[in-house]
């Protein structure tokens, strides 16, 4: 079966459309100079672990690269100095900027430390399952440190999560000198067998053939809807997966009532989730946020804020809460909900966030070339430590054959507890 690369990407994890790279040359100093002096009036504290000297130093060498550059080079290199100043909220969107008309025909998905190959063109579909180790002759790993200067390194679940999506933009590899020219050499990798294929690069919006599972895990069947719910295993455990922290009654408060009435209520579904556990006879409960990378976290603190009273009701009712690569922001507070307020044992990979962390973003456009500077407003200081990332009480990674086998390793061994 045949699907479009962004349909698969969508799946399996949130994926913005690039619109295509303007290739208009100009000198931007004017823009950089504008972002130097706006982003630290507005930023929460934008020096917390870089210096505002070393900030103006980096912002003078983007001004001397950008006095004859395109938009596209602007954004990156600004965003290599957010990137750098350790809020992984603080950033700008360089997506919009790739021109999607040079594509390698790549889907790469994170599976551990692989990088698996899980769709391309017809041509090259006998290299599906396979790990990506070499690009034009440099290791995978060196590749992706360069890619790595785009984000804010909190931990690996961010590197694991971001970077694959991104290696299939020749732009990129052409601005930090991976592949030039029309084809690049790709090496992979399965069973301790190696191939090495020449691809051409292509557009966005060809035909590819996908890695299709024998059956479809549970979480990725349900992973494009905002929130879902549903009894499994003749009723002894109640899945409740939550892959947004958005829904009809936030769209129409923070964003536009027009489309509000499109998206589901929360309300409605936290009613049902309540009433599910308050009548049910199910052992174990599991809160699936592997796939929440933000939002607004007040509606489902409030819901687990209304479950402390029916857990005491019910002492002998296992909560489990799922994180991974994919959890940031607001998901990581709700994840964080679960264990605090609920004793939930947290399952799955590290947050691709912290714990403790900087939000409430805000926007400002630059003014010649338009481009949108996010910041942060407020910090977050949920927990005593520092820490990195929120990490799992049990280590569970989905594998590749598992992903064949629909096979969710987070479920199983909820259900053998």
């Amino acid at each position: 079966m045949k699907k479009h690369l962004f349909v698969l990407l969508c799946m399996l994890a949130s994926v913005v459309c690039a619109s295509g790279q303007n290739p208009i040359v100009k000198d931007w100093r004017g823009d950089v100079q504008f972002m130097r002096g706006e982003l630290p009036k507005r930023h929460f504290n934008l020096f917390a672990e870089k210096s505002e000297r070393e900030f103006r130093k980096e912002m003078k060498s983007v001004a001397k690269h950008c006095r004859k550059s395109s938009k596209f080079e602007l954004a990156v290199r600004l965003q290599q100095v957010l990137a750098g100043m350790g809020d992984s909220h603080t950033a700008i969107n360089i997506v919009p900027y790739l021109n999607r008309q040079r594509i390698l025909p790549i889907g790469l998905v994170g599976f551990g430390n692989d990088y698996v190959l899980l769709a391309t063109k017809p041509q090259y579909a006998r290299l599906l399952g396979w790990n990506l180790v070499e690009i034009n002759g440099q290791k995978i790993e060196e590749v992706a440190e360069k890619f790595c200067t785009l984000l804010t390194v909190d931990n690996v679940s961010n590197v694991r999560n971001v970077v694959p999506k991104l290696l299939a933009y020749c732009d990129l590899h052409n601005f930090f000198n991976t592949v030039a020219g029309d084809t690049a050499l790709l090496t992979f990798e399965r069973d301790g067998r190696r191939e090495s294929v020449e691809m051409t690069i292509g557009t966005y919006d060809e035909e590819y053939e996908t890695l299709n599972p024998k059956k479809m895990a549970m979480c990725l069947r349900n992973g494009r809807q905002l929130f879902s719910e549903s009894l499994i295993d003749d009723g002894s455990i109640y899945y409740v997966q939550y892959n947004k922290c958005w829904s009809r009654e936030l769209e129409a408060q923070y964003g536009n009532p027009k489309v509000a009435g499109q998206l589901p209520s929360f309300q409605e579904f936290a009613d049902r989730v309540l009433e599910t556990i308050r009548k049910g006879k199910m052992r174990k409960v599991v809160f699936d946020l592997r796939y929440n990378s933000g939002g607004s976290s007040a509606q489902f603190t409030a819901l687990v804020e209304k479950l402390i009273a029916e857990h005491r009701q019910h002492p002998d009712l296992k909560i489990y809460g799922v994180i991974g690569r994919s959890t940031f922001s607001s998901g990581i507070l709700n994840a964080l909900d679960l264990k605090q307020k609920l004793g939930a044992c947290l399952l799955g990979e590290q947050t691709a966030g912290k714990p403790n962390h900087y939000g409430e973003v805000r926007s400002f456009k630059l003014p010649e070339s338009g481009i949108e500077v996010c910041y942060s407003t407020k910090y977050f200081k949920m927990v005593e430590e520092d820490m990195p990332t929120l990490a799992p009480d049990v280590l569970l990674e989905m594998s590749v054959d598992d992903y064949v086998n629909g096979i969710d390793p987070v479920l199983e061994w909820v259900r053998k507890q």
